[in-house]
């Protein structure tokens, strides 16, 4: 911002800088009328409040004002009869051009200077939001991964002091040990599957109904509590086995995060009209209407603070919405009468749609 001193110079607001150019074109036509030097000195005088214009207002205030000090001073600056005769259209017609040029280049160079701060504008901030979602993304992976690494560490004390245990308590360790390895293994996945939905998917026939199992059956537990309802037919589509894992497991985490306990998660698959529609609703609390615009913002969730009430990276309906969008489909969450719905839309054909294809 080298230029920043020169707009600081330029910086009334628009009524006080056209007051300013106006008090100026006026002192100067005053002292050309008092000098009688229209012809010589006098005239430069007039690129003060031109440039200023040009400054301030740019083009539009530079063109303005080098029309006034063209006529200011020119036509309408009495002169002595002996060089009334000199004070003709070719005279004041160039020195007007040369207000106009040059007020004009001032205003266009000004433009190119608000143009350029803008876009460092845009860079400053925009990097101060990368860091500043840097930090947090520190603060809650470094949060969320102490929880189980803590439980592990625990419960692998436990069995180090404790020689003799029953098989109740082992059972209930084992039962620990594995929910709380599976919750780091799925935060290192959702990490790292993150960077994936950006790559080009590779569609080819799958069913949908062993992809929702899949992922149903890698939900730690929370599998029982998903009612899923696929009709409508072949279950077999053409799309991304990967991407498709990645919007259904992204969109099952999260409503059963924010559903209660004892209620179900629908899930319905149901062809219409050319594409493929998913449809999962939960019983949970709704979308807060201050997290609607950056829902499918990485690292995000409703409960923005570190030590986050339902976990997680804040990573589901990013991943989520990026592979959609990879897909060529869309994704939108809205509310209803019992909770939140997501609605994912694939366009797709018929896996025997495609010949010779048979790929699974």
């Amino acid at each position: 911002m080298r230029m920043a001193a020169l707009r600081r110079l330029a910086a009334p607001s628009p009524t006080v800088g056209t007051a300013l150019v106006v008090l100026g074109l006026g002192v100067c036509w005053a002292g050309a009328v008092v000098s009688g030097q229209a012809l010589q000195v006098t005239r430069h005088y007039f690129y003060v409040p031109v440039v200023f214009a040009a400054i301030r207002f740019r083009v539009r205030g530079a063109l303005l004002a080098g029309v006034a000090a063209t006529l200011l001073a020119g036509p309408l600056v009495p002169l002595p009869a002996d060089q009334a005769a000199l004070n003709n259209l070719d005279v004041w017609g160039t020195r007007g051009a040369f207000f106009l040029g040059i007020g004009t280049f001032i205003g266009l160079i000004m433009n190119a200077i608000h143009t350029f701060e803008a876009h460092e504008i845009t860079l400053l901030e925009r990097r101060a939001s990368l860091e500043s979602k840097h930090r947090e993304f520190l603060q809650v992976v470094s949060h969320e991964l102490r929880t189980p690494l803590t439980s592990i560490v625990g419960i692998a004390n436990t069995y180090r002091d404790h020689q003799v245990l029953d098989t109740g308590q082992r059972r209930n360790l084992d039962a620990s040990l594995l929910r709380s390895a599976r919750r780091l293994q799925a935060m290192v996945e959702s990490t790292l599957t993150a960077g994936g939905v950006f790559e080009t998917p590779v569609q080819h026939p799958i069913d949908v109904d062993v992809i929702i199992t899949e992922v149903i059956d890698g939900l730690d537990g929370m599998g029982h509590r998903v009612a899923v309802d696929l009709h409508g037919g072949d279950g077999r589509i053409v799309t991304s086995r990967p991407h498709l894992r990645m919007i259904v497991h992204g969109l099952l985490d999260n409503a059963l995060k924010f559903s209660p306990d004892d209620r179900p998660v629908h899930m319905v698959g149901a062809r219409d009209r050319g594409t493929y529609v998913l449809t999962i609703t939960d019983q949970g609390p709704g979308i807060p209407p201050e997290f609607r615009d950056r829902m499918f913002e990485p690292f995000t969730q409703a409960d923005g603070s570190v030590t986050r009430e339902h976990g997680g990276l804040g990573l589901g309906l990013y991943v989520a919405s990026k592979a959609t969008e990879a897909l060529g489909g869309t994704l939108t969450l809205d509310d209803d009468a019992e909770g939140t719905v997501a609605r994912v839309t694939l366009p797709q054909q018929r896996a025997g749609d495609r010949e010779g294809d048979t790929r699974d």
